[in-house]
């Protein structure tokens, strides 16, 4: 997922999960098809997640027998050898993918649990609803 993407899907999630008068009756339908999208789109990038750490795992093992092993500069400490990794543009370039691809998905993830509280809050909106014209 790119940023104008996750932007845009934002503003649609922002959209349909907006209760009012006019569609509280048609959300309140929806609630099983939306749950099951988010759910869908939530799994499909903790998977893409996943995936990326388990290429920083394998590129952190590479880059760890390089500086370990075959630097010409004698590195002993661990904190030396992760400071050489943590620089190497690849394995930072990694990093900032997987902390976007971690945003994404923290996101998603409280759609779902939005989604799934949905039926709820269009309950209370229409119990407000009857309070106000006096029911």
């Amino acid at each position: 997922m790119t940023n104008q993407e996750f932007i845009e899907l934002k503003k649609h999630i922002e959209e349909i999960l907006h209760v009012n008068d006019t569609n509280a009756l048609k959300l309140c339908r929806q609630v099983p098809l939306l749950y099951q999208q988010y759910l869908d789109l939530y799994l499909t990038e903790l998977q893409s997640l996943k995936e990326l750490k388990a290429e920083r795992d394998v590129l952190y093992g590479q880059l760890w027998h390089k500086f370990r092993r075959e630097s010409r500069y004698d590195l002993d400490s661990k904190h030396e050898v992760e400071s050489y990794i943590k620089s190497d543009k690849i394995y930072y370039e990694l990093a900032i993918k997987i902390n976007k691809q971690e945003i994404y998905s923290t996101y998603l993830e409280q759609t779902v649990n939005n989604i799934k509280q949905l039926g709820y809050s269009i309950r209370n909106y229409l119990d407000f609803k009857k309070y106000l014209n006096g029911y």
